[in-house]
């Protein structure tokens, strides 16, 4: 015999400050909670139904409501080097730095395209940041594809990658062995073999 209980309850609601969409969630190597919403605000709890510690985009957190950016946030990343990667839908894709060992204050760069300059963000629109096994920093773009980032004398410069399909709309990337990458658009799944690609 088998026995249906729904007793405790398997799903917790909990409304977030702002009583909008969450649009973006990433969990740091410090067990923090980072999380984005409609009203366009980065907030870090250190638990669920936690007072947020709200983040502007110059880098620096409060206990006050702070828009970060006027465009949402669609994902967070954080890279080996525990810098936060957020890209956003028509405001590029920001770069937050820590400015200190506890993580309480942050360098903010911001990159976006520019349309003379071939090293610049190919688009303003990052659905999906990924760091690789072997450190490569990837930022997929809806209308834009597929760009890889690295780090130049100082200078973070944004390469696109040549042959993807026409049109391809990516939405995420996922690494499924080092060097290749699943690739989520709204066509299919494409693969991409970089093992041998500098």
């Amino acid at each position: 015999a088998y026995c249906i209980s729904f007793y405790p309850d398997l799903f917790t609601h909990w409304e977030n400050p702002s009583k909008t969409e969450v649009r973006a969630m990433l969990r740091d190597n410090l067990g923090r909670n980072w999380l984005s919403d409609g009203s366009n605000a980065l907030y870090i709890m250190k638990g669920i139904g936690m007072s947020p510690v709200y983040l502007s985009s110059s880098g620096q957190l409060s206990q006050q409501p702070a828009t970060f950016t006027q465009q949402p946030v669609y994902c967070l990343t954080e890279d080996g080097q525990h810098r936060i990667w957020v890209g956003t839908k028509g405001d590029g894709v920001y770069l937050l730095t820590p400015t200190n060992e506890s993580r309480t204050a942050y360098r903010t760069e911001h990159f976006q395209h520019q349309v003379h300059d071939s090293q610049s963000l190919h688009s303003d629109t990052i659905w999906n940041v990924l760091q690789d096994t072997r450190g490569d920093i990837w930022l997929s773009s809806y209308e834009q594809g597929l760009s890889r980032a690295s780090l130049r004398d100082g200078k973070w410069v944004f390469r696109q990658v040549k042959g993807l399909p026409n049109d391809v709309k990516i939405r995420c990337l996922m690494e499924v062995k080092p060097g290749i990458l699943l690739i989520g658009t709204t066509t299919g799944l494409l693969t991409a073999d970089f093992r041998h690609s500098s």
